[in-house]
């Protein structure tokens, strides 16, 4: 399991499903894209816990 902590922004998209999206910092992003290969849904998306 991997385990990151960060602050930012959560953006609800407003359509039907209710999704719920945040913009990583950079090197996060990259870290979490590398160490996921393969596990992740369409757009890139993973679960996240909070």
């Amino acid at each position: 399991m991997l385990r990151y902590e960060t602050r930012a922004e959560i953006w609800v998209y407003p359509g039907k499903g209710g999704w719920h999206f945040m913009t990583l910092p950079t090197d996060v992003a990259a870290r979490i894209q590398a160490a996921t290969a393969g596990l992740a849904r369409p757009w890139g998306s993973l679960g996240i816990t909070r």
